[in-house]
């Protein structure tokens, strides 16, 4: 399966045909839906898939312990997943990078290859000077989304730190480039 794969957008699309034309009930799919969702860094994609899996199940009182337990226990997972994202990013905010870098860790734990949690733990090296390491999940993001604006924005500042002033201002100017509005690029 597409999940299996690590073929998530492929997994969502299947799944959101699946809910939307054949099944709109099936545990399972959203299950699968939910999961997708977590492995891209979209956890309120998440926390909707399980409101609607719960209401269904309501709706359709086939709410066997069973299949909603299971629900229960990934909207559980979720809520602790957004706590986290929460948390890094008030940390970030509040340039307490030591606490961020635990809260993106732990996301980066749950899901390895999302764009989001790599990003913010990029943020977080960088401020806490792990250049190398800030480099290396910089690459990850722009390998995955080769125009991605925050990525170019932090791996930018981080070659500049590390002395690669040219380069470093050339992927800042891409950054601007593709996010001409962004208020935290500027």
């Amino acid at each position: 399966t597409n999940l299996k794969l690590q073929e998530y957008n492929l997994c969502l699309d299947d799944c959101n045909y699946i809910l939307r034309k054949l099944d709109t009930t099936n545990v399972k799919v959203y299950v699968r839906a939910i999961r997708a969702s977590v492995q891209l860094g979209q956890l309120e994609m998440a926390t909707s898939f399980v409101k609607r899996a719960l209401q269904q199940q309501q709706q359709q009182k086939q709410g066997g312990s069973n299949n909603s337990s299971i629900l229960h226990k990934e909207e559980r997972h979720l809520e602790i997943l957004s706590n986290w994202k929460d948390e890094g990013n008030n940390q970030l905010k509040n340039r307490q990078f030591a606490y961020a870098k635990t809260a993106w860790s732990n996301l980066l734990k749950e899901a390895p290859s999302a764009i989001a949690f790599l990003l913010g733990a990029a943020k977080s090296d960088l401020g806490l000077g792990l250049t190398d390491s800030a480099l290396r999940l910089t690459k990850r993001i722009l390998v995955q989304h080769a125009q991605n604006p925050q990525g170019c924005w932090v791996r930018g500042q981080v070659l500049f730190l590390m002395g690669e002033y040219k380069l470093g201002v050339q992927l800042v100017q891409e950054a601007l480039r593709l996010d001409p509005d962004s208020s935290e690029i500027k």
